[in-house]
């Protein structure tokens, strides 16, 4: 089994990969926003319930010995981590290269391939973790905390992006504004309104010029208007420092001066609903380390 095993663990992702580029090619863009909430949430319920079941009750069955084995588990993470790895050295936009947009490997994200892959890795990782829960004991509770931190993390940035906003608006100094524009360029109606009352700009010296590449530092004053609060609070935008508004992070992304010297301050909002989910699997995969790792130590004392 452990020479099938290891034929497999090179035969199955290219296959899966095979499939995931044709599927690309005949239907386009993976359908992502199928999967927006309740869809991604009944999804995950129902693939963590499968693989429990599958586990339980076909445990010894060729393909589940296959999916829970290291084998399997190298696979998924190897052809996870190259085709995320084409995401790092391919520029994720428009191309003028014919091959990358066919196979879009200018938005691989929403692909076949980066779907199916992820799948399988969401799947080998599931049978992996519950595999480490018998037989009970201290090591293997701290693994499950580790592991399915990672599955939650994988999970939730993945298909809970389906239900993640990101919008556009810009906003000339003095006035204001209550919607915004996603990537399509289509309104947004928001539940509150932004009023930038001044934007500030800071200079490397006074005698600068005032442009893009002399610039030291930026921020908006603002004043946020939302349903419970009509006369509204100031705060202030600085970058990588959002405001958070009902459910939004309002980001200062940069701004723009017109010709009458007019500054129009540049602001990226962004809903992540599943914001708090990846929060909490990276906190089960460092506390899980932890612990694995105080564990270790503490067998190590005990062999001596």
């Amino acid at each position: 089994m452990i020479k099938g095993s290891k034929r497999a663990a090179f035969i199955i992702p290219g296959i899966l990969l095979s499939f995931g580029i044709l599927f690309q090619i005949i239907f386009d863009k993976f359908p992502l926003h199928f999967f927006e909430y309740p869809l991604n949430v009944i999804t995950g319920a129902e693939l963590l319930a499968l693989i429990v079941l599958l586990y339980i009750f076909f445990k010894q069955n060729k393909i589940i010995v296959f999916l829970k084995s290291g084998h399997a588990a190298l696979s998924s993470i190897a052809l996870f981590t190259i085709i995320t790895v084409l995401i790092a050295i391919i520029p994720q936009g428009k191309s003028e290269i014919s091959i990358i947009n066919e196979l879009s490997l200018n938005s691989i994200p929403s692909t076949w391939y980066y779907a199916i892959s992820l799948l399988y890795l969401l799947i080998c990782l599931g049978f992996v973790t519950i595999k480490r829960l018998t037989p009970l004991s201290y090591k293997n509770i701290f693994f499950f905390i580790n592991h399915f931190g990672l599955w939650l993390v994988l999970f939730s940035a993945n298909l809970g992006h389906a239900d993640k906003v990101s919008l556009n608006m810009i906003i000339p100094e003095g006035e204001k504004k209550w919607y915004a524009y996603d990537s399509d360029k289509s309104r947004n109606d928001l539940n509150f309104a932004i009023q930038l009352n001044e934007f500030k700009i800071e200079n490397y010296s006074e005698n600068t010029v005032n442009n893009n590449s002399t610039v030291k530092n930026y921020e908006a004053e603002i004043t946020v208007l939302t349903n419970k609060n009509q006369q509204g609070y100031k705060a202030n935008v600085l970058i990588n420092k959002p405001v958070k508004i009902n459910d939004y992070s309002v980001y200062l992304h940069s701004y723009i001066i017109s010709k009458d010297n007019t500054k129009h301050a540049i602001f990226t909002i962004v809903k992540d609903p599943w914001l708090y989910a990846s929060y909490a699997g990276f906190i089960m995969i460092f506390l899980g380390s932890i612990l694995l790792l105080f564990e270790r130590k503490e067998k190590l004392k005990t062999d001596k």
